[in-house]
């Protein structure tokens, strides 16, 4: 489920930028947003029990990350559909 997300954010936002969103989104006090996607990361999402959730989370996140883009007011709409359109796709998938 956040396989392509975090992939698609990767090639868009840069992989360290990807890392930090997914960190942040995972919430927990020992998982630090260094935008390293490491085995205590990805043993953390595994772990989390609500993918959807976190799914929700790591999208909000994206968003925001946009928004605070110098260029946001040009682009917000694809910038937007995008983070959109992917977390649509990839909701169907338990991908771990």
């Amino acid at each position: 489920m956040l396989c392509l997300p975090v992939f698609d954010s990767s090639v868009n936002q840069g992989v360290r930028t990807a890392g930090k969103l997914l960190q942040r989104a995972i919430s927990r006090p020992d998982i630090y947003e260094d935008g390293v996607i490491g085995n205590k990361t990805i043993a953390a999402a595994a772990a989390n029990p609500d993918k959807k959730q976190l799914l929700r989370d790591f999208t909000t996140f994206r968003i925001k990350h946009y928004s605070d883009l110098p260029h946001f007011k040009v682009y917000w709409k694809g910038w937007t559909r995008r983070a959109i359109e992917v977390t649509m796709a990839s909701a169907i998938f338990d991908d771990g």
